[in-house]
């Protein structure tokens, strides 16, 4: 009888130590993950642990999706508000001139600088609305076998105008054949922003070149300008949203998105962004993408 009761007390005991043990891992992991989310990292919320503490786990996941975009949304909003100051100031005081009887040129003049700025604010929203859509993807969208040679020519053709008003020549060279697996759209307008930089700041009657080399596991596409390049200053911030530099031909800033959406849609296909100034002279940019 004594032999029974201390071999049920045994393993009453043991039966607490696995369940205090069991108990203790699981809520080490719930731990875990809150101090990740706490410190912005990403991480899965833990499984296993039984419904209770599984259910627990997906409570502190949707608390986290939901701060998350809350704060995502507030960032972009304050963002925004400051980017529309500029243009929108210059839109009321051009406005406000306007009242007072002018000249037909100076009406003329502030009339253009009201477009001029409207255009600027359209472009602002537009881009951070695209910018927004993108940065929430985990993956592209719309995956397709995407040709980067034909890519390549394809941008070079849609900015053929653009070039043209600046007597500016692509040099497309590009390894035949290489292919991915993602986003045709997405890939088309980081390459066309990559293009348009290099367009801006490009010299009159310069030429623009355009690389496209591979290995097994990436695919990388170069495209330099022959301009003066990008102070030392400005180069860690270039691929910032809203960041922008003074284009050598007008003098003006652009929306500072452009970048901003490369660096994105090269984080998607699980490569990166960058730029340099060329040993040789001009500025080069750089998108490098898995081949998945």
């Amino acid at each position: 009888m004594r032999a029974s009761g201390l071999t049920l007390l045994l393993a009453t005991a043991v039966i607490g130590l696995v369940f205090t043990a069991w108990l203790s891992w699981s809520i080490h992991r719930l731990r875990d993950y809150a101090r990740a989310v706490s410190e912005g990292q990403k991480a899965e919320p833990p499984s296993g642990g039984g419904r209770q503490l599984s259910e627990l786990a997906q409570a502190l996941a949707t608390m986290r999706e939901k701060l998350e975009g809350k704060q995502y949304v507030e960032r972009y909003v304050q963002n925004l508000a400051h980017e529309m100051k500029s243009p929108l100031t210059a839109v009321i005081g051009a406005a406000e001139i306007l009242e007072d009887e002018l000249p037909a040129e100076d009406r003329r003049r502030f009339a253009a600088s009201i477009g001029e700025q409207a255009g600027r604010l359209r472009d602002i929203i537009e881009r951070m609305l695209q910018l927004a859509r993108v940065e929430q993807l985990q993956a592209p969208g719309a995956k397709a076998t995407v040709d980067l040679a034909e890519l390549l020519k394809t941008a070079v053709a849609d900015r053929q105008l653009a070039l043209a008003a600046r007597n500016l020549h692509c040099v497309i060279d590009a390894e035949p054949g290489i292919t991915l697996n993602g986003d045709a759209f997405l890939l088309r307008q980081a390459v066309l922003n990559l293009l348009d930089n290099a367009i801006e700041f490009s010299p009159d009657g310069g030429e623009i070149a355009l690389t496209l080399r591979s290995t097994a596991e990436s695919a990388e596409i170069r495209i330099r300008d022959h301009g003066a390049g990008a102070p030392d200053y400005a180069l860690a911030q270039l691929f910032n949203r809203f960041y922008s530099l003074p284009r050598p031909a007008t003098g003006k800033k652009s929306t500072g998105l452009g970048l901003a959406l490369v660096r994105e849609v090269a984080r998607l296909h699980g490569g990166e962004a960058g730029f340099a100034n060329h040993p040789e002279g001009g500025g080069e940019a750089r998108l490098t993408l898995a081949r998945r």
